[in-house]
């Protein structure tokens, strides 16, 4: 994904709440916004097949993408909130990246 992609897909969820005229400042938005991702985490989840004791159970992989997608929206409206940009995104999760591979290279 480049640089603009992830750009326009900060655009484009800023824009849907100009458009639903929610207040992005308020508590209450951000409480949503977090049991929204909580709840999206769990559609993630009931689309795959994690109960071992059940039979017959199928991955719907396009359903499974879809709540993803639901997952990346609400990460995205997180983000605004906390006025984290993009290029902040990429930065701090290189950074993250960094201090995990080094983790991962000391068995942390």
């Amino acid at each position: 994904m480049t640089d603009l992609k992830l750009e326009y897909l900060f655009v484009m969820q800023k824009t849907l709440q100009e458009k639903l005229k929610v207040n992005v400042t308020s508590k209450e938005y951000l409480h949503q916004m977090i049991l929204g991702i909580l709840s999206e985490v769990n559609e993630v989840l009931n689309e795959t097949p994690w109960k071992s004791w059940k039979k017959n159970q199928e991955f719907n992989k396009e359903n499974f993408r879809k709540e993803i997608i639901d997952v990346w929206a609400f990460l995205i409206n997180i983000s605004l909130i906390a006025e984290l940009t993009p290029q902040e995104l990429y930065d701090e999760f290189k950074e993250k990246y960094k201090i995990n591979m080094e983790r991962a290279s000391t068995d942390y």
